[in-house]
């Protein structure tokens, strides 16, 4: 049943953080079931601008992980596109008390340029992958081809996790409190819907209600 969905790509909204991307890597592979649907997967890292200078490093963090953890043929099915969007223009437009987020033009580069898979996920640094995320997200959107999943999040109270704990077994991370969140940023749709609303909007270019604005057309 799963097999009727052909293609997923799994976009990281990324900026300039080689050592967290490398932990989500490390996440994703090894305490998540992403690797059960490998044949039919791709990763898309979606980086909002990370500054020219500092992309070499997120590049070796990449090459890295691959190489120290996947040597031999059957492990190189693994696909991870890396994808810089510019946004040195807009991040200019913004006044100089306030940060720019200009992730909704990341956003559209990996969905809309890129992607042309039958199914997305979008994740952001810091998220947790149970073990069974992939399998429960897919069978959901099997039932309902115009469902937007919205999966069980947590906040994690633990300092340390992206220190000492990022490479447990999720088992192991229940000695810490679980604060139950909302699931934005983490969503996952058929992408031909996200196509139909024309994508993100990229006016939202600070921190601002960039999900709810999407959800809401969705």
């Amino acid at each position: 049943m799963i097999n009727s969905i052909k293609s997923l790509d799994l976009i990281l909204l990324y900026y300039d953080n080689p050592k967290i991307l490398h932990n989500w890597l490390t996440r994703l592979f090894f305490y998540s079931d992403y690797l059960k649907f490998i044949d039919k997967a791709k990763i898309i890292i979606a980086d909002s601008g990370t500054p020219i200078e500092n992309v070499e490093n997120t590049l070796q963090v990449i090459d890295k992980f691959l190489s120290d953890n996947y040597e031999d043929e059957e492990d190189r099915k693994i696909k991870i596109i890396y994808a810089r969007a510019e946004t040195e223009e807009i991040r200019r437009k913004v006044p100089d008390n306030m940060d720019a987020r200009p992730a909704c033009h990341a956003y559209n580069m990996a969905c809309l340029d890129i992607s042309k898979a039958d199914l997305i996920y979008i994740s952001v640094i810091g998220h947790i992958f149970t073990p069974k995320y992939f399998e429960q997200t897919l069978l959901l959107h099997l039932q309902d081809e115009k469902a937007v999943v919205l999966p069980k999040r947590f906040d994690l109270d633990c300092n340390d996790y992206h220190e000492k704990y990022f490479d447990k077994p999720f088992k192991d991370l229940k000695q810490f409190r679980f604060n139950p969140s909302g699931g934005w940023p983490d969503m996952s749709v058929r992408r031909k819907w996200i196509q139909e609303i024309g994508g993100w909007d990229e006016n939202y270019i600070t921190i601002a209600p960039v999900y709810m604005d999407i959800g809401s057309r969705l």
